[in-house]
């Protein structure tokens, strides 16, 4: 099968290596070339534009910051919807809102095209290992027959109805996400604040029902004070703004991804956004919330 792939940041560009290991042919495309060089060197093929890349490809599969980016590639002058023909399937595995892909998939739909939304959760490590979890809004016909790509990325593979719907779930799946992180950080600061030592703090959460394997799999960056990435902050705060303007969206009474949002925002108006989420624990010891 011909794949198209847009996008090779730290997730997709684990992603794309697995759709090539499999045997598929690969046309990429990054903004940046040093990130198309690896895969270029194992017999991925570069673009030179996203429309390009779509004339020749059966399958064209993106992985972008965010909604901007993904209008730009989709239908931005030498886009994606140009050179796109009659009869492929366009995949967008980054996290925007429902609104966005519903009105993509329609622009796409009037050209023959099936677009589906198709966020990841899994994180880097689940990228690397090819165990993604997929969450698919649109077509069920054009869900079955993309399943040979999301074979080569993923290990749990979910429709969940019409367009938007890919998103409307990982936007659920991000508010519990984020705002879990902001509470058990925000506990570990008030444990310091008792003078609990960290360990003990840690011991305890590990092994009671605060315990949660993403955060249990942190724990040493916790008891280190690391906070260099996997996940940067100020992308999760992304996720939290889009869960934020969803819910006013549909009139939901969003309290705890409002106050999540807030947590978020001050961590990274105190310098925290290019940090691990483990960074909350900063900022928490040094706002109103935990000064002395």
């Amino acid at each position: 099968m011909k794949v198209g792939f847009i996008g090779l940041g730290r997730m997709g560009g684990a992603m794309a290596g697995h759709i090539l290991a499999e045997g598929h042919g690969l046309t990429i495309l990054d903004v940046r070339p040093e990130a198309m060089e690896p895969l270029v060197d194992k017999g991925a093929r570069a673009a030179q534009t996203p429309s390009e890349l779509a004339e020749n490809s059966e399958i064209v599969l993106t992985s972008l910051p965010g909604a901007k980016e993904v209008e730009t590639v989709m239908i931005g002058s030498d886009g994606v919807l140009s050179g796109a023909a009659k009869g492929i399937i366009v995949l967008d595995a980054s996290t925007v809102g429902p609104a966005l892909s519903q009105r993509l998939s329609a622009q796409f739909a009037e050209k023959g095209i099936d677009y589906l939304d198709c966020p990841v959760s899994g994180a880097v490590a689940g990228a690397e290992a090819g165990t993604l979890t997929i969450m698919v809004g649109g077509e069920r016909s054009a869900f079955d027959r993309a399943m040979p790509v999301f074979e080569c990325i993923g290990s749990h593979f979910h429709h969940m109805g019409p367009s938007g719907s890919g998103n409307g779930i990982k936007l659920v799946n991000q508010l519990i996400v984020t705002s879990y992180f902001a509470a058990f950080m925000e506990g570990v600061a008030l444990a310091d604040r008792l003078d609990i030592p960290v360990e003990k703090t840690l011991e305890i959460l590990g092994t009671s029902y605060a315990d949660q394997p993403s955060m249990r799999r942190r724990f040493h960056k916790i008891l280190k004070n690391d906070f260099s990435p996997p996940n940067r902050l100020n992308s999760s705060l992304e996720d939290i703004t889009l869960v934020c303007e969803l819910a006013a969206e549909l009139d939901f009474g969003a309290a705890i991804a409002e106050a999540t949002a807030d947590s978020y925002r001050r961590a990274e108006a105190q310098g925290f956004g290019e940090n691990d989420l483990v960074s909350l624990r900063a900022m928490y010891e040094t706002t109103k919330y935990g000064s002395k």
